[in-house]
């Protein structure tokens, strides 16, 4: 009995010492959206690495990339997914209390109508239609009222339908065309287009693929979030049946601010050092990678993520240092050139109007020699053509308007004047 209970207390002793699981929470989607599938593809990763700590997946119809957002600030979850152009209200002074950890793959906009229509343009296809956009504070609801009106289609000229992410169908009745912004293997995506007859609509011609110059190139430009996006032909075993020219933005891994570098840091290195792995698992995640731009985050990357991605890079000086040197010499080899070429250009410019200024002063001291006032005249026009050749050398900057410039102006106009008093004396 007295051995039973020695046991008893060594393993009692043995689970209390144990170290209690940290439990963190992370936002998704319902469980037809991307977020999810993402989101449970690293909590299950997360969790697996890392046995004392538990990542929660919180996943219901209301979820959106705004309402993910408002559940950081409120400091419901610890973690989200979003569509990196996100806004919401209250975003202000927040907004920085929620940062980005890194960007985990495209979301495209998809457009999507009945093969019974065949529509010419964006604007066609939707004013007066039933547009189904996902929840009303979604980011698809919020990106597409952005494209529409850069396209020039207003919120009044057609009847945004909002529904849960999985209803957004062709099939549903009061649904004309769907737009959705979500990852390319989305399986609604794919039913719609080979279960109920939709069509994808590219926002471009053709020709306008792979160039720039087109109104995709525009929108991109002012909204700077975005990017183009090109859907191969055939990606949905029978659609598209050409190429579709379309936008994306990315969909973004965040947190708060006040969650701990140390924890920041450790998730990221571990989403990183398994991309491989994800990536096998789901192809959402084939362009997973610590090399991006921060300046095109929406939110600013936390701290403990940051630290991660500059673990190994020396500082700026010691990783350029050589550089700078040569780019100095070369520097100060370019500032003498530079100034040489100056002084020539410079010095030109004042020799060629030199040589008006003596072509007046010439005229000027001829005038006394005048007979009649035809030559008067003569010369008066001569002068007035050297002022007009020499503004229009200073309109194609072969002068500057300086001081020499001046004179010869002033020279020119007392000669004028000078001979005209000569004429009035010729004429009397």
């Amino acid at each position: 009995m007295f051995r039973y209970q020695v046991l008893l207390l060594l393993l009692f002793t043995l689970f209390s010492c144990q170290e209690e699981k940290q439990h963190f929470k992370v936002a998704t989607s319902s469980k037809g959206g991307s977020y999810y599938t993402i989101g449970t593809q690293i909590s299950a990763l997360f969790n697996q690495k890392h046995p004392n700590t538990f990542l929660e997946v919180v996943s219901n119809d209301t979820l959106s990339s705004s309402v993910n957002c408002q559940l950081l600030l409120d400091k419901k979850v610890d973690f989200a997914l979003c569509q990196n152009d996100v806004s919401f209200s209250h975003e202000g002074v927040q907004k920085v209390h929620i940062n980005s950890i890194l960007p985990l793959y495209p979301e495209i906009c998809f457009i999507i109508f009945p093969d019974s229509l065949n529509p010419q343009s964006l604007r066609e296809l939707i004013v007066g239609k039933r547009i189904g956009l996902g929840p009303k504070n979604s980011g698809t609801a919020n990106f597409m009222t952005h494209l529409f009106k850069h396209f020039g289609i207003l919120p009044s000229e057609y009847t945004p339908i909002y529904t849960g992410f999985d209803e957004n169908l062709l099939s549903h009745p009061d649904i004309d065309v769907s737009c959705a912004m979500t990852g390319f293997n989305n399986q609604r995506i794919q039913r719609i287009l080979t279960e109920q007859n939709g069509k994808l609509f590219s926002l471009d011609q053709q020709r306008h693929l792979f160039d720039n110059g087109s109104s995709v190139d525009g929108f991109c430009l002012l909204y700077p979030r975005s990017k183009k996006f090109i859907i191969p032909k055939k990606l949905y075993q029978i659609a598209p049946e050409e190429p579709i020219l379309t936008v994306a933005v990315d969909a973004i891994l965040l947190t708060h601010s006040d969650t701990p570098q140390e924890l920041i840091n450790e998730f990221t290195q571990t989403i990183i050092h398994n991309s491989q792995l994800l990536s096998n698992k789901n192809s959402l995640l084939g362009q997973l990678s610590e090399n991006f731009d921060t300046q095109r985050l929406n939110f600013p990357l936390h701290e403990g993520a940051r630290i991660y991605y500059e673990r190994d890079k020396p500082s700026f000086f010691e990783r350029y240092a050589e550089m700078i040197g040569v780019v100095f010499s070369i520097f100060v080899v370019l500032v003498g050139a530079i100034s040489s070429i100056q002084k020539f250009w410079h010095q030109r410019q004042k020799d060629l109007i030199d040589e008006f200024y003596i072509k007046v002063i010439k005229i000027e001291n001829r005038t006394k020699n005048f007979k009649t006032v035809e030559d008067c005249i003569e010369n008066i026009e001569k002068v007035r053509e050297l002022k007009n050749e020499a503004f229009l050398l200073l309109v194609r900057e072969k002068v500057r308007a300086d001081e020499s410039f001046r004179i010869f102006i002033s020279q020119a106009n007392d000669t004028i004047r000078y001979i005209e008093s000569k004429r009035q004396f010729l004429r009397d």
